[in-house]
């Protein structure tokens, strides 16, 4: 089975979501620490709902969008659509 990572994101406008990345995926980032790096001490997550304007962060958000998942009123996350 696959490991993941959480990182939670708190309400925004009327949304609710929570990110879950695979660890693979933040190693490939450099995020998380494989043998011989270190590893980030933190990230910025976007969500689709934020509208950045800056090229790096929309190729930020454009990787990390899959990895985020709508949370809905009974606290249940479903695939982001």
């Amino acid at each position: 089975m696959s490991e993941f990572f959480f990182e939670s994101f708190s309400r925004y406008s009327l949304h609710e979501a929570i990110f879950i990345f695979d660890k693979t995926i933040l190693a490939k980032k450099d995020i998380m620490s494989v043998i011989g790096k270190r590893e980030k001490k933190a990230i910025r997550v976007y969500a689709p709902w934020i509208k950045p304007v800056v090229k790096q962060v929309i190729q930020t958000q454009a990787w990390q969008t899959p990895y985020l998942f709508p949370m809905d009123s009974a606290n249940e996350f479903r695939k982001w659509s």
